[in-house]
């Protein structure tokens, strides 16, 4: 198990974006859920700001009524290369729903059979699924990496189009009430989690140990969602700390304010 472990947590044990769809499901590039039209031109982000706010809307209800997005609108959105808080040693990028459905959003086995049949370690292995859904209509996921002393950094930024107004909250209640405050513990691994909340967005931290080699590798791990409209955006990260996540967080929800005008 420490192997498994250690794979699916530091290493991830889907393709990442970019590679040969050839491996399992990302275990932390979700745990979180229009039809393609012509590019847009550079002005899109003013187009999406022009459409979602009457002259009567507040930030907020113009958020709420944001419809599902398509590729080219997402990708105005998400953090660019060079707008992330450290500069990233690569940068993947991945596009359409095929991608989520195929390596994000199914039901794996990575908590349940490190840490057996436990609720929050079931929740976690569950969470992908419910975040990403049956139905997305469009999607983007961005990946960055950057190697550390411990090994290798990565943070994710996805969001997903739907028909439908999403929402995220019941899901993390869920996950939340199972595992907040709790440890999943299995010899030397352990996994510590605790609430999120900043930005708009909301999810969980994971503290984590896993034993490699007979020392215990700590490391950090956090997954938040946002709800914008019929659209969830998704950041995770794992081998980062507190501060750098935060940091994405913050420059992520002020591109989001800035371009949606929901600040």
């Amino acid at each position: 198990m420490p192997a498994a472990l250690l794979s699916g947590l530091l290493a991830l044990t889907g393709c990442a974006a970019g590679e040969e769809a050839s491996g399992p499901r990302d275990t932390l590039a979700a745990v979180s859920s229009a039809e393609s039209g012509p590019q847009k031109d550079a002005d899109q982000g003013d187009e999406i700001q022009d459409a979602t706010l009457e002259a009567d809307d507040t930030p907020v209800e113009a958020a709420a009524g944001l419809g599902p997005l398509l590729e080219e609108e997402i990708s105005t959105l998400l953090l660019e290369e060079d707008e992330f808080p450290f500069d990233p040693d690569s940068f993947l990028e991945e596009s359409g729903v095929d991608y989520f459905h195929e390596h994000i959003g199914v039901v794996g086995d990575t908590y349940v059979s490190g840490f057996g049949e436990d609720e929050c370690a079931r929740q976690m292995d569950e969470i992908n699924e419910y975040l990403v859904g049956d139905d997305p209509q469009d999607g983007v996921i961005r990946q960055a990496l950057r190697d550390r002393p411990a090994g290798e950094a990565r943070v994710y930024l996805w969001m997903l189009s739907f028909t439908n107004p999403v929402d995220s909250a019941q899901i993390w209640d869920e996950v939340l009430d199972a595992c907040e405050g709790r440890r999943l513990e299995d010899g030397a691994d352990t996994i510590d989690f605790d609430a999120f909340s900043a930005g708009g967005f909301r999810g969980l931290t994971m503290e984590m140990g896993v034993e490699s080699d007979g020392s215990t590798v700590e490391m950090e791990g956090f997954s938040a969602t946002r709800d914008l409209g019929s659209n969830l955006l998704m950041i995770s990260a794992v081998n980062v700390d507190a501060a750098t996540f935060d940091e994405v967080v913050e420059a992520q929800s002020a591109k989001i304010d800035a371009r949606l005008g929901t600040g």
